[in-house]
């Protein structure tokens, strides 16, 4: 169920989005994908959509995931 009240409130430094960026957690997310995806919690499609989008994430530069995180996805 999604609450629309804000649970946490914090700030973020720009550390945070530079910590979303490394390529080691890649490899993780590609895992995790790939075991999710074997026990059939997530289809081919959900997968590879979402492999996508992490690389997609994670090769931005800082400035511009940071501007994405705070205009778009934190609103």
């Amino acid at each position: 169920m999604n609450v629309p009240d804000y649970l946490v409130y914090m700030r973020a430094d720009g550390g945070m989005y530079a910590r979303h960026g490394k390529l080691k957690n890649l490899k993780y997310f590609y895992k995790l994908r790939g075991y999710l995806k074997q026990k059939k919690i997530l289809s081919s499609s959900q997968a590879f959509c979402g492999d996508i989008m992490m690389t997609i994430n994670i090769a931005l530069p800082v400035f511009l995931r940071k501007k994405i995180y705070q205009n778009w996805l934190h609103k």
